[in-house]
Parts: structure tokens; sequence; C-alpha cells
């Protein structure tokens, strides 16, 4: 699929799980590259999960919108330093991701919702690192089917190292863009101030078509 230079950008290991296009390489060439949307979220953070939600509601990240007005849509992981368990639910998203591509963008929204309704900071403040990473493990096999101990491994085992480096690559990526609240959405690598959580959905495709005239 040719893509354009911003989506590329991506490392390659990202692609088919952090980015969402119509057209996938397999089917084909696009003649005109896609408009790259990116969403900067935590998924700690109420609001980012207030955006996402309210843009799958309305379909923004379904094949046709991405069609109809040539988008793709990128998820940048943001770890707010404030929520002490972002990091460990932003290294399973990310193993998730890693493992079952396919499942990435269903798999966040759990992550979203769970982050706030389940894993609050009573709860994780009262158990380890090790019992943590076991717990979200068995979440993640609860929810995409993934082995919990492959999942372990991938989060407190011998591929620990290759989730640390995913962890620094978006941390550089958010940095260095000058991104550091969530949720900031970015259309073509110019970052939106007027598109927020509260902002409604047919507003939000206004001021992205107004971005990609």
């Amino acid at each position: 699929m040719l893509l354009s230079r911003t989506v590329m950008s991506l490392k390659p290991q990202f692609s088919k799980s952090h980015i969402l296009t119509a057209v996938s390489s397999v089917q084909g060439t696009q003649a005109v590259p896609p408009n790259l949307v990116e969403l900067y979220l935590d998924y700690n953070c109420r609001f980012s999960y207030k955006i996402f939600q309210k843009w799958d509601d309305a379909k923004l990240f379904d094949k046709e919108t991405l069609s109809k007005y040539n988008l793709a849509f990128r998820f940048n992981h943001v770890i707010q330093p404030w929520h002490p368990f972002g990091t460990l639910v932003h290294e399973l998203g990310i193993v998730a991701g890693s493992l079952k591509p396919e499942l990435f963008w269903k798999y966040s929204m759990v992550l979203f919702h769970d982050s706030k309704e389940l894993w609050t900071e009573e709860y994780t403040q009262s158990k380890t690192t090790i019992e943590l990473y076991k717990e979200l493990s068995e979440h993640c096999e609860k929810h995409t089917g993934l082995k919990a101990d492959v999942v372990y491994d991938k989060l407190n085992g011998s591929g620990k190292d290759d989730t640390t480096k995913a962890i620094k690559y978006f941390t550089r990526y958010h940095r260095q863009n000058g991104v550091h609240m969530t949720p900031s959405i970015a259309v073509n690598g110019i970052i939106l101030g007027n598109i927020e959580s509260s902002t409604d959905t047919n507003k939000v495709l206004e001021i992205i078509q107004a971005q990609t005239a």
C-alpha cells in the first residue's frame, strides 16, 4: 500500500497494529496517500477514553469512513507520569498488538474501560508489580485469546527488553512532537487544539477535512 512518509515514519513493527487504513497492503495500492490522523492517548486518561469511545461509536474508525475521507488513523501511546499504573497497561497494549495486530484497536477499548472502572489507584497500590503483570496477562488471555504465559513473558520475562524499547520509542516520539497532554490530535503532522474529547464527531470531520483540503 502506498502511504505517506508521515505514516511510514512509524516503526514497521507497529504498522499492522497501530495504523488503521481503508485498504490493506495485501489488497492493492492506493493512488493518493491517505491523510494521517494521529491520536495521542493514555489508557489511564478518562478524556482519552471519552474521545476514543466517541469516535468508535460514530464509526470514524470504520473502513467506510476511512475510504470516504481518505484517512488513516494512528494510535500513539502517551504515558502520563501521574498515572503510576499507566506504563504497565500501555506495555500490555503494545504486547497484544505485537502478537495479534488485528485486535489492537478493539482490545484498546477494553483497556480504556478497565483502566477507568477496574484498575483504580486504590486497587493497584495494594499489589506488587509481578502480581499486576500476572493479572494483566490473564486479562489479555480473556479478551484476546492469547496465552497468559506468552503475554507475561513479553511483559516481565525474556521479552521484557523488547517491550521496554517499544515504550521508549513511543515516549520519544510524542516528546519530540511536543505532545504532553492527552488526548491530543494531529492531522498530517499538525497538532490541532480545536479537537477535544467534547467535540462533536461531525465537527471533528469538518475540522479534519479543512486540514486536508
